[in-house]
């Protein structure tokens, strides 16, 4: 086992937090999943200590855990976004790259939640889906490609080979059937090696949809402080200031995207519509957005100060035996990982 991994794999770059530290350095996070009545309401929490969980994106590769992940999200989408966030929260001009990469950086922050793991982990039928894709063509491959390995994931995903041989799954050979054919069982998981393999795959490839769209930097009213959460990226479906939901997608036409970006700046899209690239939003559409930031939490909502607002939207559930069940799952993820997935990772 490695000793120089980085295991404390953060969901919520450090860097996009910066913005909610106070004068103490801190930031205010509000846990919406408590054990008991007695649990506080905010603890006010370093950056480095919120938005993170052990070995969530550690893997196998080539029978070793590694970290290449974590440096790829910080690589790829944390370094390069930095001045676009700075010229985006302090309202100074935004280049063409600097557009791509807070975008991308937005993308990043959808599929590395905690939301987004369950999500992806519980969706067996959309699962099924690419299975089924991939299994379908098997009986087309070459002898020698079969034999190596090679299961043909292009057709679910935008017909792109890359990282297919991050995709979960295990031959067995049964045996000659006849002098020309071979009978194998494939078999696959859903775990996280499919997450992490989902994850690259949308992030190098479906992603790419996100640039088509038009973007805009929200200014929320000076009386409207906005918090973040750790599922801070909302795919809306807004029909009036009463009646949406968060089932969006990422090309949806007429769905808002919507992610803060400080306490007062949102970074926002509405599909298929040109906006303004800076917009000035009103007190009232100001209480809107951080009505829906809260809702669309998770486990956490984090503020600049304890913010009496926030736990009214969205009132803490207390529950011990949920609590218990939910901190062994996330303790036992990468546990299980090397226990039952092994053999379907190459």
């Amino acid at each position: 086992m490695s000793e120089n991994l980085s295991r404390n794999n953060h969901y919520l770059s450090q860097m996009y937090l910066e913005a909610w530290k106070n004068e103490n350095n801190k930031v205010e996070v509000y846990e919406l999943l408590v054990p008991n009545i007695k649990a506080p309401l905010w603890q006010s929490k370093s950056i480095r200590s919120v938005g993170s969980l052990d070995n969530i994106f550690v893997r196998l590769k080539n029978g070793k855990e590694t970290d290449d992940i974590e440096k790829w999200f910080n690589e790829k989408y944390e370094t390069p976004v930095k001045i676009a966030l700075d010229h985006a929260i302090n309202d100074e001009r935004i280049t063409i790259d600097e557009w791509h990469s807070l975008i991308d950086f937005l993308a990043c922050h959808i599929v590395r939640s905690p939301a987004f793991i369950i999500k992806t982990l519980d969706s067996g039928k959309k699962c099924d889906n690419v299975f089924q894709e991939a299994l379908a063509k098997i009986s087309q491959m070459k002898k020698e490609d079969f034999l190596k390995r090679k299961i043909p994931l292009e057709s679910a995903q935008n017909n792109n080979k890359n990282n297919d041989d991050m995709f979960p799954f295990k031959m067995t050979n049964l045996g000659d059937c006849d002098k020309d054919n071979v009978l194998f069982k494939v078999e696959s998981i859903i775990g996280k090696q499919f997450y992490l393999w989902h994850v690259k795959n949308l992030l190098e490839n479906t992603s790419k949809i996100l640039h088509k769209h038009k973007w805009s930097i929200i200014t929320v009213d000076a009386r409207v402080t906005l918090p973040t959460s750790d599922d801070p990226v909302i795919c809306l479906n807004y029909y009036k200031e009463n009646n949406y939901d968060f089932g969006g997608g990422w090309g949806k036409e007429n769905g808002n995207i919507i992610f803060p970006i400080s306490p007062q700046k949102v970074l926002f899209t509405q599909i298929g519509i040109k906006l303004k690239p800076r917009i000035n939003a009103d007190y009232q559409m100001s209480l809107l957005l951080k009505k829906m930031i809260v809702e669309h939490s998770h486990r956490k909502v984090i503020s600049k100060f304890k913010d009496d607002d926030v736990t009214k939207i969205k009132p803490r559930y207390i529950n011990e035996i949920e609590f218990k069940r939910e901190k062994k799952m996330w303790e036992d993820f990468q546990k299980n990982y090397l226990e039952k997935e092994i053999d379907y990772i190459k």
